[in-house]
């Protein structure tokens, strides 16, 4: 049995309950794989540097506060 046919037989097992959920899921992995892509110079540059400066604690980050006042203004 093929990995598709694995994933076919799972969506028939689900309850239709879960219909729903999965298509969700489903429909995110589809949108999500153009990501797959690798780092340009710049971008592989950026995340180590961000990287590093949460190692060494320079990142202080938004303050939860901020976050809820900006979501809640939309």
């Amino acid at each position: 049995m093929s990995l598709k046919d694995k994933l076919h037989s799972l969506v028939d097992k689900l309850p239709e309950s879960e219909h729903r959920a999965a298509q969700r899921f489903l429909e995110f992995l589809c949108a999500f794989r153009g990501y797959d892509e690798p780092l340009s110079p710049e971008e592989a540059a950026g995340s180590d540097q961000a990287w590093q400066d949460h190692v060494e604690g320079r990142d202080a980050g938004v303050p939860l506060e901020e976050v809820r006042r900006k979501l809640s203004a939309r």
